[in-house]
């Protein structure tokens, strides 16, 4: 019972309450952000991974197979790079996400999960860089919506899960797809920027203020007359 108490004690100091925020810095949340979805990755892609590569086995998909399990070591070596620079760890994380879902999609269509990889690399990109990046990564997902597009009309027999889409149909589902990911990562990417740059303001607003009293005591204490 003390340990399941501490783990829930643990939990609760975790939150994002104002008061928490103030007390880090920006660097500091994105590094929790970035660690939370590194862990998430490892232990729900570990269960992911055994059933994935067995299914891709069974239908045939041996090349799906070995890229799963390249995908997953290459987490698991994001792991240990601690003393890299973060903006290096958290390009790499979104990058092996995008690539898992533009593989997993022209290998299994609309069938596998892929589509939803390469949907969620934008918001996260917002929430582990910042609107700019957020916003480079969902330019990135026009351009990979586009090529894919380009793929279809081409009719290639290399790629035959691409042939069950017809261009036009696909032009109405890239232009709801594109939209809807702006819809998520613009607005998520401008809301956390605010909140971190005012919790940033408010800290440099309370360190001038507790500077200005410490001068102001300062003058009092060494005056030689009483003012």
């Amino acid at each position: 019972m003390k340990s399941v108490g501490q783990a829930f004690q643990k939990l609760s100091s975790y939150s994002l309450s104002t008061s928490t925020i103030q007390a880090h810095s920006l660097q500091y949340w994105r590094e929790r952000i970035y660690g939370y979805m590194l862990a998430a990755m490892l232990v729900l892609g570990l269960f992911a991974l055994v059933p994935s590569v067995w299914m891709s086995l069974v239908v045939g998909y041996y090349g799906l197979a070995v890229f799963d399990v390249l995908a997953y070591l290459f987490v698991v070596g994001l792991f240990f790079l601690h003393g890299a620079s973060y903006t290096l760890r958290a390009i790499l994380l979104l990058a092996i996400g995008l690539s898992v879902g533009i593989i997993v999609f022209i290998v299994t269509g609309d069938e596998g999960a892929g589509f939803f990889w390469i949907f969620m690399v934008p918001p996260l990109a917002s929430m582990l860089l910042g609107l700019n990046w957020g916003s480079v990564f969902l330019a990135v997902n026009i351009a990979i919506v586009a090529g894919i597009g380009v793929l279809i009309s081409l009719r290639s027999p290399l790629l035959p899960r691409l042939l069950e889409f017809s261009v036009e149909s696909w032009v109405v589902y890239a232009v709801n797809f594109v939209a809807t990911n702006a819809i998520v990562t613009l607005p998520l990417g401008a809301l956390l920027n605010g909140l971190f740059v005012s919790v940033e303001h408010e800290k440099q607003a309370q360190k001038e203020v507790k500077s200005g009293e410490e001068s102001y005591r300062r003058i009092v204490e060494t005056a030689e007359e009483g003012i």
